[in-house]
């Protein structure tokens, strides 16, 4: 067999079912969009997988504008990972940190090379969820900075915001650390899947 020399390896979530745990959710900001000519608050969740196929932690990622629109697929996935309809009082105003930790069983199929998640199915809090990889919320309406373990595909959108373009104190930390865990096929985002939630 040829040695095959490429410009990104990385680990690819095969086609399948999955549990995972909701490690990440993040405020990216107002996201200006190409296609449409226009911006809209985006939100990013990141969901670590059970999977000991691999030595390092495996993630995939799921955008989304930050409205609680009934036609919004916000509202959907958020009202699946609780298990329930949102009450009135959240139907007001939803406090997004309340996903962290929670669990759901992802169907992943490959769509053109890249894994991507086809549905979720909410996961009892009782059931056992392997994984290693911390909790981490941002909002930039804290004005806090940029956690530290943020993954740095994430930096990368949160510094494409307008938010972040007119000053978001303070700016990116830098990790100086070495330790860095991998996302799904080194992930790196284009304008074209913001676009889509």
């Amino acid at each position: 067999m040829a040695m095959i020399a490429k410009r990104k390896s990385g680990y690819h979530v095969q086609p399948g079912e999955y549990d995972s745990t909701i490690v990440g959710v993040y405020d990216l900001g107002h996201q200006y969009s190409e296609k449409f000519k226009n911006e809209s608050h985006k939100i990013l969740f990141l969901g670590e997988l059970a999977d000991d196929s691999s030595p390092m932690p495996i993630t995939l990622i799921q955008f989304y504008t930050l409205t609680l629109s009934e036609k919004g697929n916000l509202r959907t996935a958020i009202e699946t990972l609780l298990g329930r309809k949102l009450r009135p009082e959240e139907d007001e105003g939803f406090d997004m940190r309340k996903l962290l930790g929670l669990k759901a069983r992802l169907q992943v199929i490959d769509d053109n090379g890249k894994a991507t998640i086809l549905s979720m199915i909410r996961i009892p809090a009782a059931k056992p969820v392997p994984g290693s990889l911390p909790l981490i919320f941002f909002d930039m309406s804290t004005g806090e900075p940029i956690p530290e373990d943020t993954p740095e595909f994430v930096k990368k959108l949160i510094a494409r915001s307008t938010e972040f373009k007119k000053g978001y104190p303070p700016p990116v930390q830098d990790d100086d650390s070495g330790e860095h865990w991998e996302n799904e096929n080194n992930y790196e985002p284009d304008d074209t899947e913001l676009d889509s939630f």
